[in-house]
């Protein structure tokens, strides 16, 4: 099956055939697709669960800007992907970009007084062992901002796998306004520097020692320079300890590509499934 090239994105809202629920546990995730939502520390967590018979694999899917002129919260990403992605979906927006009309993108690493990091680490645990799905078996799975929030999330999680797509690796190195935006909103500041440095959480060579132990399938666009230059490359540094003189081996795989759609453009049919067979492989 060929993956969807148009309609990445949605928010809940325009999902009314999909039914609602409250979270309580991971067994309310049952065999039908839901919308489940639970507020914890004042944070409201949306949950698009898209289940699939037998499944061995529990695909996280984390999203990027929620670009609000379109999008009203929850936004979900990649949600028509769900039947090609070989294992059950578990799609969670940000809760962060309910804090302002402004803002759309977050990278899921909240606010100067709140981290979600470890809320969703547990949920997914949670999920995961009420499906039987292994530790092993959970793939982190998402772009650009969501990309970030792929590694990060994964560092969290003990054997998990991580598939960024065009990732930002240190928030404050993405080119993009948006950022200022973010910081104004979550943290009071619009100085990037005193950001990263009162909240390391914002690059992810705070969690270095935790990525240099997950396996990561890293997919890059090259026609992406800002990403390729200020984000790749530095990543291939911090996970110097990791590299393969073949890119086909080991932990750390690179899948780099050409398309001019830059930034925007999602991983090709190829790439997507390369990805898929090393995630394959490496689950069995």
């Amino acid at each position: 099956m060929e993956i969807p090239r148009s309609g990445l994105k949605t928010s809940g809202q325009e999902l009314a055939e999909i039914p609602r629920h409250g979270f309580g546990a991971a067994d309310d995730l049952g065999p039908e697709a839901g919308l489940f939502h639970l507020v914890e520390g004042g944070h409201r967590y949306d949950l698009l669960w898209m289940p699939k018979p037998g499944a061995k694999r529990l695909f996280v899917m984390l999203s990027g800007d929620a670009m609000r002129k379109k999008y009203d919260p929850p936004v979900f990403q990649r949600w028509k992907w769900a039947p090609m992605l070989p294992g059950h979906c578990l799609y969670i927006s940000d809760p962060s970009i309910y804090l302002h009309p402004r803002l759309g993108l977050a990278w899921y690493a909240g606010t100067a007084s709140y981290d979600p990091q470890a809320v969703i680490a547990r949920l997914v645990g949670q999920i995961a062992q009420a499906q039987g799905v292994p530790r092993g078996s959970i793939v982190t799975y998402g772009s650009s901002g969501g990309g970030f929030a792929a590694l990060r999330l994964a560092a969290a999680l003990p054997a998990a796998i991580a598939v960024p797509i065009n990732p930002q690796i240190t928030v404050t190195d993405y080119e993009m306004r948006n950022v200022e935006t973010y910081l104004e909103i979550a943290f009071g500041t619009r100085d990037r520097a005193l950001a990263l440095q009162l909240y390391p959480r914002l690059g992810l060579r705070a969690c270095r020692e935790a990525l240099l132990g997950r396996r990561i399938v890293y997919i890059q666009n090259r026609c992406d320079t800002h990403h390729l230059e200020a984000h790749y490359t530095p990543f291939c540094e911090i996970m110097k300890a990791l590299l393969e003189p073949n890119p086909d081996h080991g932990a750390f795989r690179r899948l780099l590509f050409d398309h001019e759609g830059g930034h925007g453009a999602a991983e090709t049919q190829e790439i997507f499934d390369r990805a898929m067979r090393i995630v394959a492989d490496w689950t069995g």
